[in-house]
């Protein structure tokens, strides 16, 4: 419900001379954190819309509604390990954003995030493998943490910026003690009880509405 209340907003809100909306996108360096081994930073992307609303002086307001492509790389060459576990995610952050001058701003906020897909794909302990993340890994469809980041704004209002959002839930669906949810090749190393996002993003947003 919060994720079509935000797209809502996104493309139905009133927009007044201070306020802006526009879409944005750019690369995402992810990884987990957490009860995990062998997991290394992978490459993804993100893609999306977003609204500044303006509260006061340079204080602002900016939901987002983002496509995010997130997991992790896992690589092991003693155990014929090299794949990779791609997690798509749709990411909500609300985000307080001030003005440091004219064009430098930092924000930070909450944000949710639905997994709706994945796929681990790869060499795993020597079988390639293709195949459905929920066949793999047990992980929950549900994801929340906080987010922090920095933009310069350029001529136009286009924004150029980076972001850490940090999970904090748990995405594991594992119990602390194992079992369930292994592939049969090596079930133990899917017993993670404890696995959360990192992402960092880099950015462009350009102003549709302003």
């Amino acid at each position: 419900m919060l994720i079509i209340f935000t797209a809502l907003v996104l493309w139905a809100a009133p927009v007044t001379a201070q306020d802006q909306i526009g879409i944005k996108g750019g690369l995402n360096f992810t990884n987990y954190g957490g009860e995990v081994s062998d997991n290394k930073m992978k490459m993804g992307l993100h893609l999306g819309a977003f609204v500044n609303f303006n509260i006061i002086d340079q204080l602002y307001i900016q939901p987002e509604l983002l496509y995010s492509l997130q997991g992790a790389h896992f690589e092991n060459s003693a155990s014929s390990l090299d794949y990779n576990e791609h997690l798509h995610y749709i990411n909500v952050p609300v985000l307080a954003r001030y003005f440091l001058t004219e064009n430098i701003s930092v924000h930070a906020g909450p944000y949710i995030g639905i997994k709706i897909a994945g796929q681990a794909k790869g060499t795993y302990f020597g079988s390639e493998i293709d195949r459905d993340i929920d066949e793999h890994r047990s992980l929950k469809s549900f994801d929340w943490g906080v987010a922090a980041g920095i933009a310069y704004q350029l001529m136009n209002r286009v924004n150029i910026g980076a972001r850490v959002q940090f999970g904090i839930y748990n995405i594991s669906d594992m119990p602390s003690f194992g079992g369930g949810g292994g592939d049969g090749i090596e079930p133990e190393y899917n017993y993670d009880s404890k696995l959360s996002n990192r992402v960092i993003q880099v950015y462009v947003g350009i102003p549709l509405k302003n």
